[in-house]
């Protein structure tokens, strides 16, 4: 039987979490947002701790009607996120 690992723990988590969440830059500026909100979460599922996917995710949900919904992936933005994006964060949020 194979055993199960998490995205997070896989040896090219990063790379992962960085081509999902360009594919979902890409698809939210076709203003595809369902499909970018799945790129989002991708990317999160690799690196859950990813500021930007985050706030990208939130926008996704605001996009498509979601204002609940946003808030909760703004929070984790704004635990995980540097400094300088706070602001803008806290904007969104």
């Amino acid at each position: 039987m194979k055993k199960y690992t998490p995205k997070s723990l896989d040896p090219s988590a990063s790379d992962r979490n960085h081509e999902a969440y360009k594919a979902g830059c890409d698809l939210f500026r076709e203003e595809s947002f369902t499909e970018a909100k799945l790129a989002f979460e991708e990317a999160l599922a690799y690196w859950p701790k990813d500021a930007q996917a985050w706030m990208a995710l939130g926008n996704c949900q605001d996009e498509v009607g979601r204002p609940e919904d946003a808030e909760q992936c703004f929070r984790p933005a704004l635990e995980y996120g540097a400094d300088k994006a706070l602001a803008a964060i806290r904007f969104n949020l």
